[in-house]
C-alpha cells in the first residue's frame, strides 16, 4: 500500500542524509543516523505549515511514479523515483481564513453530512488537500494528506509538540548506531544498563514526501 512520507528539518534547519539500501520498516526514508543532522528531523503524522512564510518542498518516489498535487494551490509535481524534485510556494490564506471566505457562498451554506440538518455547514468542515495526482496502483486511494495553514505562533507551537524521529523510534533500538556508547556512558556499576527513550522535547526550509510500500 502506498502512502506519503513526511519529514521536516529539526531545530538546526537541514534535513539528514539517505541512503536506500537504509528503507526498512523502522527506516521508512533510509535516514543515515550517522549524519548527525538527522537526529532531530520530524516525521509528523500530519502537514502543518505557517501562512505567509515561502514552503520548499522536495519530493522524491521509492519504486513507482507519483504526483504531488496540492489542488487548492494550483501546485503539481511529479514524484519520480531516482530523480528527486522540489517546488517552492507560499500559502497566503490560513485555513480558517479560507472557511471564512467559503462561508458567504450558497454551495457551502449546506449542511456537510446531510443525516444531520442541524450539525456544521460545509465551509465549517474545510481542510486543505494533498493528493497523488497519477494513477499509481492498488494504494493510489489511500495516498492523501490534510493540510494545516496556521499563523506562525500555532505553527511554532505545534513545532514544539513534535518529537524527533530518531528519539521516538530508532534511539536505543538495535539500529542505534550510538548504542554502544549511551550503554558505556550509563554507568560501570550498574548491574544492567540499557537506555531510557529520549523526551522529544525557523521559516519552513522544506518538507519531504516519499512513497512507501
Amino acid at each position: 500500500q502506498f502512502a506519503w512520507h513526511l519529514r521536516y528539518p529539526g531545530a538546526d534547519g537541514k534535513l539528514g542524509s539517505r541512503d536506500y539500501e537504509l528503507i526498512s520498516a523502522s527506516n521508512p526514508l533510509g535516514q543515515v543516523w550517522t549524519d548527525v543532522k538527522n537526529l532531530d528531523d520530524l516525521h509528523p503524522a500530519e502537514i502543518v505549515l505557517p501562512v505567509g512564510k515561502k514552503v520548499r518542498v522536495r519530493i522524491t518516489a521509492r519504486d513507482v511514479l507519483h504526483n504531488f498535487y496540492l489542488p487548492h494551490f494550483r501546485v503539481k509535481m511529479d514524484a519520480v523515483p531516482g530523480m528527486p524534485t522540489y517546488f517552492v510556494f507560499t500559502p497566503e490564506k490560513t485555513t480558517e481564513e479560507y472557511r471564512q471566505i467559503l462561508s458567504q457562498y450558497p454551495e457551502y451554506q449546506v449542511p456537510a453530512d446531510p443525516a444531520e440538518p442541524n450539525g456544521k455547514q460545509l465551509w465549517q468542515t474545510f481542510e486543505f488537500e494533498l493528493a497523488c495526482a497519477e494513477l499509481c496502483g492498488s494504494g493510489h486511494y489511500s495516498m492523501r494528506r490534510l493540510v494545516k495553514i496556521v499563523s506562525e505562533e500555532e505553527y511554532q507551537a505545534w513545532l514544539a509538540q513534535q518529537q524527533p524521529y530518531y528519539e521516538g523510534s530508532i534511539k536505543g533500538t538495535a539500529e542505534d548506531p550510538f548504542l554502544d556508547q549511551q550503554l558505556s556512558n550509563s554507568g560501570s556499576e550498574a548491574e544492567e544498563a540499557a537506555p531510557a527513550p529520549g523526551d522529544g522535547e525557523g521559516e519552513v526550509m522544506s518538507a519531504e514526501e516519499e512513497q512507501g510500500s
